[in-house]
C-alpha cells in the first residue's frame, strides 16, 4: 500500500463539452411536472458521516508483475460502463448510453437538428425505451428527472416504468428537466425499462422525431441533481496528466467483465479538496456483493490500489468502483477526485521468441467439428493420430469460434478478416511469398480465390473433389516454387460430402456404434421373456440407430481427412521443405449431425466450434500444456501472419495465438458473436447466449449443462448482460420490437 502526502494534485478537466440547459430560458429552477401524481417523494436526510471501518487490504495476494498485460483499460472502456451519482444516470453524452438506448429501442437515433447544440438524443419515431440496470441502491430511490425538449408546441409525453404508467406531462419547447416520482419502495435490483411515448412527431430532414431527450437522473432525494459536465478526463499526478474516471463522491462506475486466472485490478485513488472513501466491490450471479478493497484518501493525496481478483476467475462479474464522502456535508467538484489509470491486468506472456517460418501451409476443412476430433482427448471421437501428434509437437485449440453458419463465411473470416484492409493472401504475397490456392470446397467465394498468385480450383475441372488430386497439384507446385518462400491455402469439403470414400473407417465406426448400442439379449437361467417393445420404443430405437450410423460415417470421414493430413507432411518431407514450413489445420465451420432435412444455417455449438492445430518446424517438442480454450477464426488469420513474421494490419480484430497454442499462455477474455437471419449467438468462456431479440435470448453454461437444456437468462442477470453487451458491441443484436402501450384518448 502506498500513501503519498502533499502530492500537489490538480484536477484537469476533459475537453469542454456543451452543458445541457437544465433550467428554462429565464433561469428558473426546473418546474415540477404533472407526473407527480402518486405518493410525494420523501426528502432524504442529510448524509451522515461514514463510520470509520477497518480498511480492507488493497494489495491483497501476489502483487501485479511490472510486465503484466492490461486486458481491460477501464478509461478506454468508459463508454461501456454504467454510472450513478446517488442513483443511475442515463446521459446521452455519458457512459453507457449506447447500452441503455440501443438495447431498449427498436428504432434508430437521429442526428441533431440544424442549430441544435445541446447534448441531447433525438429518437426516431413516436417513442423510445431506455433499458438500464439498477444495483443495491434501487430500493432507496424515490424520484427521477429527465431533460426534455419538444419538437413543436403542445407536445406531451407519457412515461412508463416496466410497462406501468407514471403519468403524462407537457414537454417544454425550450427544454428543461421535469421531475417524476418512482414507485413506493423504489426499484428492485436488476433490469428496468423506462419508456417514453410522445403524442406526435415532426420531420427533421427526411425522418421524424418527437423531440430531444437529455440526461435521466434517478435519486433518493426529492429533487435529483444534474448530470456532470464530463465523466472522464485527466488528473495531474506528480505534475503529469493521467487518464482518469472522475469519481467525486457520491459516485459509482459499474463494469460487467469476465476475469481470467490471476486477474488484478490496479489504479491510483486520487482525492480532491475533501477526503474520499474509495471502494471496489465485486459480485457474481451466485453471490452477494463483496468488498474486495476499501480505503480512505486524504485531501489532495493519492494511494495505490492493487487487488488480486483470482477468487473470481472464470466467471462473469459486476465490478463497481464506488466513492463516498467521509464526512457530512462535503461537496467537492465531481472531477476533482477519481480513479487514475484503472485497469484489469493478467500475467505476462512467456518470454519466448518464435522465429518466422519461411513457408506456411493452411488447410481449411469445411464442416469440421471441434468435438469429434480426438486431439489427445478420450471419449467416443474420431481417431485422428496425425492431428494428435501435431498437437503434442505443436499446439491446438478445441473450441475456436467459427462465427459462421456457412463455410463461405468461415473462409472469409480466415482470408479477409477486415474488408477494409489487405487480405491474408495479399499480405503474404507482399512479404515476398508466392501464394497458391488448392481447393475442393464448393463454398468459398471465387473473389477470395482470385487474390492468390496461383489458383487450382476443382470447381473448374471435371475431376472429382478428391484430396489426392489436390495434393498431387500441390506437390507439383511446390516442386517449382520450393526455392522461393511460399504460402499455400488448401480447402477440402465437409467430411460427409467428400467425393472419396473411406470404407475401412466406415466399417470400423459402424461396428463400434453397433457394439455400444446392442444390448446383450442372451437370457440367463430363470429369466423371464422381456415384453415386446412398443411401437414408440421401436421408432426411438430406429432413430438412435440412424443417428449412430450418421455419426459413424462422419467420424470415418474425419479419420480419412486425418490420413491425408499425414500425407501432406510426407509430401513436404519428400520435397525437402518440411523443416522450413509451418502448417495450420483449421475448420471453417462445424456441422450439425441431425436426421431429416435441416432448417437452414444453425447457430449451435456444433457449428460455431471448430478445431485449430498449429505446427512450427522451429518449435518442436512436447510441452506440458492443455488444449487452448477460446479464440476465433480472425485470430487464426492473425496467427498465420505471426507464424510467417508478417506484420498484422492494425484494423484486424484478430490477435496472434502462437503463445497460447505453443506455450499455454492465457488468452485475454473476449466475447465472440455471430448472426444469421434473425438469429444471434455469443459466447464468453463456458457461457453461451442464443436466440433472437424479437423472441428473447436464452443463456446456458455448457460446462454445467453440455446439452443446453436449462435456460439461465432469468437467474443469471450479470452473465446475461455481459454477453448481450458483447453482441451489441459487434452490431449483432437487433433491438426487439416493442409492445404498443399507447395510452387511450381521454
Amino acid at each position: 500500500m502506498c500513501l503519498v502526502a502533499g502530492a500537489g494534485l490538480t484536477a484537469c478537466e476533459a475537453p469542454p463539452s456543451v452543458e445541457p440547459t437544465i433550467a428554462d430560458a429565464g433561469g428558473r429552477p426546473p418546474a415540477r411536472s404533472a407526473l407527480e401524481t402518486g405518493v410525494p417523494p420523501t426528502p432524504s436526510a442529510a448524509p451522515s458521516a461514514v463510520p470509520q471501518e477497518d480498511e480492507l487490504p488493497l494489495e491483497a495476494g501476489v502483487p501485479t508483475p511490472d510486465d503484466a498485460r492490461t486486458f481491460v483499460d477501464l478509461v478506454q472502456q468508459a463508454r461501456r460502463a454504467h454510472v450513478r451519482r446517488d442513483g443511475p444516470v442515463l446521459d446521452p453524452a455519458g457512459p453507457g448510453w449506447e447500452r441503455v438506448a440501443q438495447l431498449g429501442d427498436r428504432k434508430s437515433w437521429l442526428a441533431p437538428p440544424r442549430g441544435e447544440t445541446g447534448r441531447l438524443a433525438w429518437p426516431e419515431g413516436i417513442g423510445t425505451t431506455l433499458a438500464f440496470p439498477v444495483g443495491p441502491e434501487g430500493p432507496a430511490l424515490r424520484t427521477g428527472s429527465i431533460y426534455l425538449k419538444a419538437i413543436a408546441p403542445n407536445q406531451r409525453v407519457t412515461l412508463f416504468l416496466d410497462d406501468a404508467s407514471l403519468g403524462t406531462v407537457a414537454v417544454p419547447t425550450q427544454g428543461r428537466s421535469v421531475t417524476f416520482s418512482l414507485p413506493e419502495g423504489g426499484l428492485s435490483p436488476g433490469e428496468h425499462r423506462l419508456r417514453l411515448w410522445f403524442r406526435f412527431t415532426r420531420f427533421v430532414g427526411k425522418q421524424r422525431t418527437p423531440g430531444g431527450l437529455g440526461p435521466v437522473v434517478l435519486s433518493a432525494d426529492a429533487r435529483p441533481g444534474e448530470a456532470p459536465k464530463a465523466w472522464t478526463g485527466t488528473l495531474a499526478v506528480d505534475g503529469q496528466p493521467m487518464p482518469a474516471l472522475f469519481a467525486g463522491p457520491p459516485s459509482a462506475w459499474t463494469f460487467y467483465v469476465w476475469l481470467p486466472e490471476q486477474a488484478h485490478f490496479t489504479a491510483e485513488a486520487v482525492a480532491g479538496e475533501t477526503a474520499v472513501e474509495f471502494r471496489v466491490v465485486l459480485q457474481g450471479d451466485a453471490s452477494d456483493p463483496v468488498d474486495v478493497g476499501r480505503l480512505r484518501v486524504e485531501p489532495r493525496t493519492r494511494r495505490t490500489v492493487d487487488l488480486d481478483l483470482s477468487r473470481f476467475a472464470r466467471q462473469p462479474v459486476r465490478l463497481v468502483l464506488e466513492t463516498r464522502a467521509t464526512a457530512a456535508g462535503t461537496a467537492s467538484a465531481f472531477n476533482a477526485a477519481g480513479w487514475v489509470n484503472p485497469a484489469l491486468r493478467m500475467p505476462p506472456l512467456p518470454d519466448v521468441h518464435v522465429p518466422g517460418a519461411r513457408n506456411v501451409v493452411v488447410w481449411a476443412i469445411d464442416g469440421l467439428r471441434a468435438d469429434r476430433v480426438a486431439l489427445g482427448r478420450g471419449g467416443e471421437r474420431a481417431a485422428t493420430p496425425n492431428l494428435d501428434l501435431l498437437f503434442r509437437a505443436g499446439g491446438a485449440g478445441d473450441d475456436v469460434w467459427s462465427g459462421a453458419a456457412t463455410a463461405d463465411e468461415g473462409h472469409r473470416r480466415l482470408l479477409r478478416p477486415d474488408p477494409t484492409a489487405p487480405s491474408l493472401p495479399a499480405l503474404m504475397t507482399g512479404s515476398g511469398r508466392f501464394s497458391g490456392y488448392f481447393g475442393a470446397s464448393a463454398e468459398i467465394d471465387p473473389a477470395l480465390v482470385a487474390e492468390f498468385t496461383t489458383q487450382f480450383d476443382l470447381r473448374r475441372t471435371a475431376e472429382a473433389p478428391e484430396t489426392r488430386v489436390l495434393l498431387r497439384e500441390l506437390g507439383e507446385w511446390i516442386d517449382v516454387r520450393k526455392r522461393t518462400p511460399f504460402f499455400a491455402y488448401v480447402t477440402t469439403t465437409e467430411p460427409r460430402q467428400a467425393g472419396e470414400d473411406a470404407p475401412g473407417y466406415v466399417r470400423l465406426y459402424a461396428h463400434r456404434h453397433r457394439a455400444d448400442a446392442e444390448p446383450d439379449e442372451t437370457p440367463g437361467p430363470g429369466d423371464e421373456a422381456a415384453p415386446a417393445p412398443s411401437r414408440a420404443e421401436l421408432e426411438a430405437e430406429e432413430t438412435r440407430a440412424a443417428l449412430a450410423a450418421l455419426t459413424a460415417r462422419y467420424d470415418a470421414q474425419v479419420s480419412a481427412a486425418d490420413f491425408w493430413i499425414g500425407q501432406l507432411f510426407a509430401l513436404l518431407q519428400s520435397h525437402g521443405v518440411l523443416r522450413d514450413t509451418a502448417v495450420v489445420i483449421v475448420g471453417t465451420t462445424g456441422q450439425v449431425l441431425r436426421l431429416g432435412r435441416s432448417d437452414g444455417p444453425s447457430l449451435t455449438p456444433d457449428v460455431l466450434r471448430v478445431p485449430l492445430v498449429v505446427w512450427h518446424p522451429s518449435m518442436l517438442g512436447e510441452r506440458p500444456h492443455d488444449l487452448m480454450r477460446g479464440g476465433d477464426l480472425g485470430d487464426a488469420a492473425a496467427t498465420v501472419l505471426e507464424l510467417a513474421a508478417v506484420e498484422r494490419p492494425t484494423s484486424w480484430r484478430g490477435r496472434g495465438l502462437t503463445a497460447a497454442l505453443l506455450f499455454g499462455a492465457a488468452l485475454p477474455p473476449r466475447a465472440d458473436a455471430a448472426a444469421v437471419g434473425g438469429q444471434v449467438a455469443a459466447r464468453l468462456g463456458d457461457w453461451w447466449l442464443r436466440g433472437s431479440a424479437a423472441r428473447g435470448l436464452q443463456l446456458w453454461n455448457l460446462a454445467e449443462d453440455p446439452m443446453a437444456r436449462v435456460d439461465l437468462s432469468a437467474v443469471r442477470p450479470i452473465a446475461l448482460r455481459l454477453i448481450r453487451d458483447a453482441m451489441q458491441d459487434e452490431g449483432r443484436l437487433a433491438p426487439p420490437p416493442e409492445r404498443d402501450v399507447r395510452p387511450r384518448a381521454p
